[in-house]
């Protein structure tokens, strides 16, 4: 596992250090009683310590972040002092995009290269998952498909039991689109680093890990990461775009055998049903214009084509809205998305970028992808994938 000891001294290197190994290692969530609240536990009170010694410190700041930022907070407080009472999402939520925004504002005068603290960073953070996947799918090999922390104490969930019916591997994060989600990132950071030990064989280890966790939607948007960096370092013309028409139907044909992979191990018919579920989104959101609050995940919603009840809507977004209201949901997505459309804008390789940010963002549209535990390290994540050339200068070499 690759840690820069030099580092060590600066603060915002051992925050993300800290971060990863809580994020990817620890379960810190409580499962049984209620599995959308965070433990406030060990996790983030170095990382919250940390982030105020660096904000004192003097850095360049983005400005037009900071000012959505502070409105969010406002909207947010605004909402959960009048309506929702959901204090605990209001301060981690906005303490996590803080985060982000102290990260991105860091003053590197003191380091001898910005793109080299980039780099390994993104090593750091790669070495912890890769740890991280190995230990899974050692658990799972064993039969574990889940491991988390209830009120009782340590527990261990065998395959097929609690959450899912069927055997779907989701390690500490919670639920196997989260899993899902990290392991798009981690290819997206993967391929950059092409200095990175075993790179190859990682990223099988990845796919291996998307096919244990039974997600198409996560192996669909693994294939589309490799497919970005294709269009990438291919010229477009004649021939590249016979090459791409290639790509595309031996993709059908490869999303064919991930269909047959997938049904072998479960009922994929909840894709299907998706389309029942944002359809009675609309009514839902009427009904509760100024947000759930704390009743949204322990309500349940009739799904009358399916003849059953959900009790979300298996998209971050639109669980946002409705959750916390409108205007706080859209400022939180503003928020997330603020640093990709930055970048691709900036960037010359904006096909590829548009690619990313679409298949990074799938696993977010198809279900409830980001719970309170990765939120922070997958801001941190998302804008290492999306930095700019100049940024990301040592990471491609």
């Amino acid at each position: 596992m690759k840690i820069k000891l030099s580092h060590i001294r600066d603060t915002v290197y051992l925050q993300f250090i800290v971060l990863s190994f809580f994020s990817f290692l620890i379960p810190v969530y409580i499962c049984d009683t209620n599995r959308h609240n965070l433990l406030f536990a060990v996790a983030e009170i170095p990382v919250l310590i940390l982030l105020f010694l660096n904000i004192v410190k003097k850095k360049k700041r983005d400005r037009l972040y900071l000012i959505v930022l502070i409105l969010y907070f406002a909207v947010f407080m605004y909402y959960d002092v009048v309506y929702l009472r959901c204090y605990w999402a209001l301060f981690y939520k906005t303490l996590s995009f803080l985060l982000l925004w102290d990260f991105v504002s860091k003053d590197y005068d003191g380091l001898k290269d910005k793109n080299g603290f980039y780099a390994e960073l993104t090593d750091t953070i790669l070495s912890v998952f890769c740890f991280t996947v190995i230990l899974s799918l050692i658990a799972n090999v064993m039969g574990v498909d889940s491991i988390f922390l209830d009120l009782n104490g340590f527990h261990i969930r065998r395959t097929g039991s609690g959450v899912f019916i069927d055997e779907r591997l989701t390690w500490v994060f919670m639920h196997k689109s989260t899993y899902g989600l990290l392991l798009v990132l981690a290819l997206t950071l993967l391929i950059k680093r092409k200095t990175f030990h075993f790179r190859k064989f990682w990223i099988c280890i990845y796919f291996v890990a998307a096919i244990r966790i039974n997600s198409m939607v996560s192996m669909v948007c693994m294939c589309g990461v490799l497919f970005a960096y294709y269009v990438e370092a291919r010229a477009i013309n004649r021939k590249t775009l016979i090459k791409m028409v290639f790509a595309f139907f031996t993709g059908l044909f490869l999303a064919c055998i991930i269909y047959y992979i997938v049904a072998i191990g479960r009922n994929i018919s909840s894709l299907g049903d998706r389309a029942y579920i944002w359809a009675i989104y609309a009514d839902s959101l009427a009904k509760y214009p100024n947000g759930m609050g704390k009743d949204f995940f322990t309500t349940s919603f009739w799904l009358a084509a399916s003849g059953r009840y959900i009790n979300n809507f298996h998209n971050v977004i639109l669980n946002e809205l409705i959750h916390y209201s409108v205007p706080v949901g859209v400022l939180f997505t503003l928020l997330v998305l603020y640093y990709p459309i930055r970048f691709i804008k900036s960037s010359p390789s904006k096909i590829k970028n548009i690619i990313l940010l679409v298949v990074i963002s799938l696993p977010m549209l198809f279900d409830q992808a980001i719970n309170d535990l990765i939120f922070p390290i997958f801001l941190i994540m998302l804008k290492l994938c999306f930095s700019t050339e100049n940024e990301i200068q040592k990471i491609l070499l």
